[in-house]
């Protein structure tokens, strides 16, 4: 009766062991798809914040560009004889027409 009741017990120890280390694989497993997942999200965080940075590149390129082109309007109207005078600021008509 001694013999079966050690067995038992070291049985009863082994399943234990073996529980536990299943309990730790899937608690490890749980970790690495945090860990995953929380890749992931950097990866598409740093995605975006690229993605908003070419965007205000290309903001940035566009306002230029539309400020180049008015000075260029402000320079053509100027030749046409339009230009500062009417005293509010504004583009005054001028009062013959000049040729470029």
């Amino acid at each position: 009766v001694g013999h079966e009741a050690v067995a038992r017990e070291v049985l009863a120890r082994e399943q234990e062991r073996t529980q536990a280390a299943a309990r730790e694989a899937a608690l490890r497993n749980a970790l690495l798809e945090v860990q995953a997942t929380m890749l992931e999200v950097q990866a598409t965080t740093a995605e975006m914040a690229a993605e908003h940075q070419a965007d205000r590149v290309q903001c940035r390129r566009e306002l230029w560009a539309g400020a180049r082109a008015a000075a260029r309007s402000v320079v053509v109207l100027q030749r046409l004889g339009w230009g500062p005078g009417n005293g509010r600021g504004g583009l005054a008509l001028p009062k013959e027409p000049q040729a470029p």
